[in-house]
């Protein structure tokens, strides 16, 4: 199973955004961000499918599938 900050690295890296790109398109602090795509915090599933779909414009499917062939 992918885990949710594999998600996020991987679908903001696909969108070649940067992290706080990320953050302030979706509102949230950088450094909330940050922790959430290094695992130090976990990402909410409401969270994680709202980044997905508002910012990176992916389906998460798609962005989990990606992040297992990231590995």
């Amino acid at each position: 199973m992918t885990r949710g900050f594999e998600i996020l690295k991987t679908g903001r890296r696909i969108r070649g955004l940067t992290q706080a790109e990320v953050a302030e398109t979706y509102g949230v602090n950088s450094k909330t961000y940050q922790r959430w795509e290094r695992g130090q915090t976990p990402v909410s599933y409401d969270d994680l499918t709202a980044i997905c779909d508002q910012v990176f414009r992916i389906p998460l499917s798609e962005i989990q599938r990606a992040a297992v062939y990231a590995r």
